[in-house]
């Protein structure tokens, strides 16, 4: 009994598996198709109980859709023969045969397929040729999405109304081949087409409205030129975004079509885009300076743009931390007016570079003597004040401290402003750990350094009457080591007395202790490494190579301490503006240069 029911159950197996195949093709006449086997179809066909015609693969592609993509013209033909109704056969896809065909690229099958429809009836052919699939495409879309410009000009010419269909992206064909940067056939398709797009409201779909955008993503001035010769007026419509040409050229990058939009519709440089932005603010969110500068070449009065929220060029290469815009604002007399100027909520440039933490803007602003540090926008807030405000959450004040550190010493005292919130949680809580922190270096500064004073390199004479001298107390190193080492030591311990008082609730005593502390830690820790150099330096200085390698890398090491140190120490920025113009340059180049990552 229990082999009966096993065999019972293998039988309903295979019974099932047989159902489940004979939904699909047969795999004999789905690799003639494919291969264009003639002989092996003709053998199909006469097999009655295996008719190919009927079957169809997984994706519902019947043997005309295999052929026809496959290119196989004469097999193509003898389907068509017999079953002339598979050309109107979709696949799951909505695919018809001729889709296939303009997928795969073969003009002489695309060819055929019409020849034999056209026997049927002329409309029959257009209307196929009409026909979209689940993507909204016709042939002619399928053609140009798989680059196949000769069949696209092919299919084009045979029903020319098809090239401002929209398929579900929203890209007609005259877009694509814009976007393929199919020249040729862009002249036909606007020879026919343009004057539709700009006059019937009905064609103005978002994307068939920015033919001119899809030229400047193929980056083909020739098909740029061709469109805004037949019509012009193109020029001054937007993308489905809201983005005008010349501003969707500069996101693009595409500086030729910049140049030849700027030197034949220059009227596009005061057009408004979907966001409130005009081209000039485009190019200084992206920090193309060769553009702004082309853009007041040939339109001076742009720089008195406004644009979103009322912001000039400079608020929005502020915001956005193009430094390079920034700079060549300051360096051009002309473009003085911009610095000081408000937006709608009162902020000035340098505000807006202090809000976002843009440290290498806010720099470069807070250094030029034109910018005035202690405006205030329509909160009555200095950038200063904007900083500090900032401050007070935990997260951020670690970023915000250097912007802090780059404004204080070129703003005037902060004025105390009624209706301050007290200092929160956070702020409390970094300032403590802060606190603790500074007070655990500074004592384990003076334990390094105590202990040094007593193990001097070289050793303590013992020979009368230098009886506990140090032995090398003539050498220059030795006495830059000493002096250096008591320098760090009594540094850290002024520093270490100072953060005591920061241990009282008191914020103002926290706060000075740690303006304090700061700078004297700073110095300790130069000082100690300033020593650390010159000690190893002298017990290896009779091997020159060695001690030439110390120094070197002290040296080196010593230079980024200072060029991260310095900046701690009250009157820094005012020290450098005294400075020659070079000097300036250098340091902010390399030092703010490497603040990026705060």
């Amino acid at each position: 009994m229990e082999q009966i029911n096993i065999h019972q159950h293998e039988e309903s197996q295979d019974d099932n598996y047989g159902m489940f195949v004979a939904k699909y093709m047969n795999p004999e006449i789905y690799r003639a198709a494919k291969a264009g086997d003639i002989s092996g179809f003709t053998r199909a066909i006469e097999d009655r109980q295996a008719s190919p015609f009927n079957q169809v693969s997984p994706q519902e592609d019947t043997v005309l859709h295999i052929a026809a993509y496959s290119g196989h013209v004469p097999l193509v033909e003898l389907i068509l023969t017999h079953r002339i109704d598979l050309f109107s056969k979709k696949n799951s896809n909505g695919n018809l045969p001729i889709h296939a065909a303009a997928s795969s690229g073969h003009l002489s099958t695309v060819k055929s397929l019409l020849e034999f429809s056209q026997r049927d009836s002329e409309e029959w052919r257009v209307s196929a040729l009409k026909e979209v699939n689940k993507n909204e495409e016709t042939a002619l879309h399928v053609a140009l999405k798989n680059h196949h410009e000769k069949v696209a000009e092919f299919l084009f010419e045979l029903c020319p109304c098809v090239s401002s269909y929209p398929n579900k992206e929203g890209k007609s064909p005259l877009c694509m081949a814009a976007e393929a940067g199919f020249l040729g056939l862009v002249k036909l398709m606007t020879a026919e087409t343009v004057e539709v797009v700009v006059m019937d409201n009905s064609m103005s779909s978002s994307e068939t409205r920015s033919v001119v955008h899809a030229a400047l993503r193929g980056r083909n001035i020739g098909v740029l030129e061709a469109i805004l010769k037949k019509e012009p007026k193109l020029v001054y419509l937007m993308d489905e975004d809201g983005t005008t040409a010349l501003s969707y050229a500069i996101l693009a990058g595409y500086l030729d079509g910049v140049h030849h939009l700027l030197e034949k519709f220059s009227v596009t440089s005061y057009q408004r885009d979907g966001s409130g932005n005009f081209p000039i603010h485009v190019a200084s969110s992206e920090g193309r300076v060769d553009v702004i500068r082309e853009i007041l070449q040939r339109c001076p009065d742009a720089m008195e743009l406004l644009g979103k929220q009322g912001r000039n060029m400079l608020h929005v290469a502020a915001k956005n931390s193009k430094v390079g815009v920034v700079n060549y604002i300051l360096k051009t007399p002309e473009l003085g007016k911009l610095l000081n100027q408000i937006d709608e909520d009162g902020n000035t440039p340098l505000h807006l570079a202090a809000i976002y933490g843009h440290n290498r803007s806010v720099h470069a602003l807070a250094w030029d003597k034109r910018v005035n540090v202690n405006l205030r926008n329509h909160n009555g807030m200095t950038a200063l004040d904007v900083v500090e405000e900032q401050m007070e959450t935990e997260v951020s004040f670690p970023k915000r401290r250097i912007t802090w550190l780059l404004l204080q010493p070129s703003a005037a005292r902060k004025t105390i402003r009624p209706g301050l919130k007290p200092e929160s949680p956070a702020t409390s809580k970094y300032r403590n750990n802060m606190v603790n922190t500074l007070l655990l270096v500074s004592i384990l500064v003076i334990t390094v350094t105590f202990s040094a004073g007593f193990t001097l390199p070289g050793g303590y004479n013992n020979s009368y009457p230098h009886d506990g001298m140090a032995t090398l107390v003539t050498r220059l190193s030795f006495q830059i080591f000493l002096i250096s080492n008591t320098i760090a030591l009594y540094s850290s311990i002024i520093a270490a007395v100072n953060l005591f008082w920061a241990q009282f609730a008191d914020t103002k005593l926290v706060t000075g202790a740690l303006n304090i502390s700061g700078p004297l830690l700073g110095v300790s820790l130069i000082m100690m490494s300033v020593a650390f150099t010159n000690g190893v330096y002298l017990v290896v200085s009779d091997l020159n190579w060695l001690a030439n390698i110390i120094l070197v890398m002290g040296s080196v090491s010593l230079f980024i301490l200072l060029s991260r140190a310095l900046p701690l120490f009250p009157g820094y920025m005012q020290l450098l503006r005294c400075q020659p113009p070079w000097l300036m340059q250098f340091v902010t180049k390399f030092y703010v240069g490497h603040q990026k990552r705060f």
